[in-house]
């Protein structure tokens, strides 16, 4: 999960609302960032966009919600008086309600096969691209990309010319992985 302390990642929320996010999670010891990063307990926001951020919360099997969520965990651990990491002890997983009824809605043009049950956490998205390796001919594409393919489990390198690519592909094939060319944009 993202460890012992409570760090809420928020994707397009209003000022307002992270204000009021940001000071409650500070009463009870955790902490609200714009940024995705490896200490992240949870993603928040009102609408699943495909995104960096989504995908590698996805990769990480971390929880993804609404805002309701959250204002129902932050309701629970107020009740409690606890702090998810004040004892030292206590692992933030404990105080994390159930999801079923605050998955956000998924943006269906973006991503059309794609339903709210899918945002669930799970562990295997870890192994998706276990022996594959991705080679990239536009390095923003690339650059976009990599964390999410490595926290996937696969591999990936920018090649920006033909013979490069094809060394690449080669090497790839070489080491048991399957090479995937990946031309377009994110």
């Amino acid at each position: 999960m993202g460890g012992k302390e409570l760090v809420v990642c928020v994707s397009a929320m209003s000022g307002t609302l992270r204000k009021k996010y940001a000071k409650r999670l500070k009463g009870v010891g955790g902490e609200l960032t714009l940024e995705w990063s490896d200490r992240c307990t949870c993603l928040v926001l009102e609408t699943a966009v495909l995104s960096p951020k989504l995908l590698i919360c996805l990769a990480q099997g971390r929880p993804i919600a609404k805002p309701s969520w959250l204002d129902l965990l932050l309701s629970q651990v107020e009740a409690n008086k606890k702090r998810p990491h004040s004892s030292g002890e206590e692992d933030v997983t404990t105080f994390l309600p159930s999801l079923h009824e605050h998955l956000p809605d998924v943006q269906s043009e973006v991503m059309p096969s794609m339903s709210s049950r899918e945002l669930l956490p799970r562990n295997e998205r870890r192994s998706l691209l276990a022996g594959v390796h991705l080679i990239y001919v536009i390095k923003s594409t690339y650059t976009k990309s990599e964390k999410v393919v490595l926290e996937c489990g696969g591999t990936a390198e920018f090649q920006p010319t033909l013979t490069r690519i094809r060394k690449a592909v080669s090497a790839a094939k070489e080491r048991g992985e399957k090479p995937v060319l990946v031309t377009g944009g994110v």
